[in-house]
């Protein structure tokens, strides 16, 4: 079953949304308690998490830095940020809601099966786990760190396409990241030494001058 992590300080607000996104259903959980940064980041992890942005008086610098996808909530329009797949602004319908959440999860289960065609006779099912960040391939396991994951979700939505290097450091690091550094390669060998021992194939390629692809 998906789950939903609703993050307000409005209790009531949060109930009624509890509710709605029950009768999906989803395993709804909700934090009404003002937390840090750092022990929110480790209670709101879920599927999806709808944040409310009067929880921090409207600073979505956490949104800005999790790893999380949200839907964000609130009084006002705010302005692009990669993680948030949907803003709603106050007031709202709520069934438009729910159904926007719906789509979402749907679009986001559809991401974690992956079928790689390496160059072989052999093609490979590769279903991605969020939560436990691992790959399941037959009945191989394969355990990543956060950013080993964040960078293979990454290659895998975009299969059969070149990410190039700002792309990947965008997306897994952060845009700020100083592009001389040389981390998104180093991760990259990370994940080769990974698959390629389990699949015994070639599955990311370097494209010189471009970037990384998964074919």
């Amino acid at each position: 079953m998906k789950s939903v992590c609703i993050v307000s300080l409005d209790k009531v607000f949060s109930r009624m949304l509890e509710l709605e996104l029950g009768e999906i259903p989803l395993s709804v959980k909700v934090i009404n308690e003002k937390l840090s940064s750092g022990a929110l980041n480790i209670s709101c992890s879920s599927d999806l998490v709808v944040f409310d942005a009067d929880y921090y008086g409207g600073d979505l610098d956490f949104v800005e830095k999790s790893q999380s996808a949200f839907v964000v909530i609130s009084n006002s329009a705010h302005p692009f940020i990669r993680n948030v797949k949907e803003y709603f602004e106050r007031p709202f319908i709520v069934s438009e809601f729910v159904e926007c959440i719906k789509g979402i999860l749907c679009s986001e289960e559809n991401d974690t099966i992956v079928q790689l065609s390496p160059v072989s006779e052999n093609t490979y099912v590769m279903e991605l786990d969020p939560f436990l960040k691992q790959a399941k391939i037959g009945e191989e396991i394969i355990k990543f760190s956060p950013k080993e994951f964040s960078l293979l979700s990454l290659l895998c939505k975009n299969r059969g396409r070149v990410v190039s290097r700002k792309e990947v450091l965008d997306a897994v690091w952060g845009e700020d990241y100083d592009e001389s550094n040389n981390v998104d390669n180093v991760y990259i060998n990370y994940l080769r030494n990974k698959l390629d021992s389990h699949l015994g194939v070639k599955m990311i390629y370097t494209v010189r001058g471009k970037g990384y692809m998964i074919k």
